[in-house]
């Protein structure tokens, strides 16, 4: 399990870096946002959230040492995180611009790759700790900073129109009044994302600890 976390971390890391370098230099034409602009879209915010953790914990993967409580729940709260975004593109965003455009190019790794290899990472990879149902709860916090953040920069600044709208992810077509609302079941079902990764991480811990 050694070299599988070491591989993940570097493998998660790596792709990470570079799809979001990609998007910073504007050298794909499918990533509409350049430079530190990129950063206001939570799939950027949610990869680079995994990217980091991953580095954190490269060192101890490399001791082979336990992670430690602190990580695991890091771990688990970027793999919702990026499991959320990748919901929102098949869900969501897919429906709207088309599942084609929204893995195409470098948003194949920032909307399918990374999450998918994050959730695996955290499954099979962190079974050292048990998350309790009140720690189950921090799979929402990064989305609920994002969201609020969201809503008080319309809020100060106006939802604007396009291109230069607040508004990018159009939850305010409905109405001001309505964000929070999204917001509030976005965090529902990020926490419900987050339940479905402890029950998979709870179902395949006997299989890889069977002789």
């Amino acid at each position: 399990m050694k070299k599988l976390r070491i591989a993940s971390d570097l493998i998660l890391a790596v792709l990470v870096f570079y799809a979001w370098g990609r998007m910073f230099l504007g050298q794909d034409g499918l990533l509409v946002s350049r430079g530190f602009s990129s950063l206001k879209y939570f799939t950027i915010l949610s990869n680079l959230f995994a990217g980091v953790t991953a580095l954190i914990d490269l060192p101890c993967a490399c001791r082979g040492a336990e992670a430690g409580r602190k990580l695991t729940l890091m771990k688990y709260m970027s793999a919702a995180s990026v499991m959320l975004t990748l919901t929102t593109v098949v869900l969501f965003l897919g429906q709207i611009y088309g599942l084609r455009a929204m893995f195409a190019g470098v948003n194949l790794i920032l909307h399918l790759i990374v999450p998918v290899l994050a959730a695996l990472d955290f499954i099979v990879l962190r079974l050292s700790y048990r998350i309790s149902f009140r720690e189950s709860l921090t799979a929402v916090i990064p989305m609920a900073v994002y969201g609020i953040g969201y809503v008080l920069n319309i809020l100060i600044n106006g939802v604007g129109t396009p291109p230069a709208t607040n508004d990018w992810y159009g939850f305010a077509r409905w109405g001001l009044g309505w964000t929070p609302l999204v917001f509030l079941v976005v965090a529902l079902v990020t926490w419900g994302l987050g339940g479905l990764l402890l029950l998979l991480r709870t179902a395949i811990k006997p299989l890889r600890n069977r002789p």
